[in-house]
């Protein structure tokens, strides 16, 4: 049911116009609350799964700012910032939080090497020159970068144990 009132809301935003004065504080509150509320269902269902439910909401919450940056009239502060800050984020939260819980690495090793790769990305906003400032971008590809060059080396054989059981290769 939550799920279907998030959409009916996501949706219900594309009837209202950009230049209609006073609706943007409480699109930007409905957004916001609705977001927030996706994010809840999301990290509660994928609560057993660190990994996994960071990679569900790297990509819901990077969704949500591109979305929510072409209702308010496509400022480009989602791709500039949002998108690739919220992967940058998301890569070292789950670095963190996986050696804290000590989680096994078969668990988690396929997704933490799938939430690197999303946070190359922001390679996508340069070339094609999407973004108004660099920065941000270039910090998350960097990052993503030695990210993923430390998980092949460390766990390198654990990588592709894990991708030929789950692939059946």
């Amino acid at each position: 049911m939550s799920v279907a009132v998030i959409v009916a809301s996501f949706l219900i935003q594309l009837f209202f116009t950009r230049d209609v004065s006073g609706i943007g504080v409480w699109r930007s509150v409905w957004l916001g609350v609705t977001a927030m509320w996706l994010v809840v269902l999301m990290a509660v269902r994928k609560r057993r799964n660190v990994a996994k439910g960071t990679v569900y909401l790297v990509t819901l919450i990077s969704l949500v700012c591109v979305y929510w940056d072409y209702l308010s009239g496509w400022h480009d502060w989602s791709l500039t910032y949002a998108v690739p800050l919220v992967c940058a984020s998301a890569i070292i939260a789950l670095l963190i939080s996986v050696q804290v819980m000590r989680v096994e690495v078969g668990e988690h090793i396929v997704y933490s090497g799938l939430t690197v790769v999303l946070g190359l990305s922001p390679i996508v906003f340069l070339v094609f020159d999407w973004v108004t400032n660099p920065w941000a971008s270039w910090i998350c590809i960097v990052l993503s970068a030695v990210a993923l060059s430390v998980l092949q080396l460390a766990r390198g054989s654990e990588i592709r144990h894990e991708l030929a059981k789950r692939f059946n290769l």
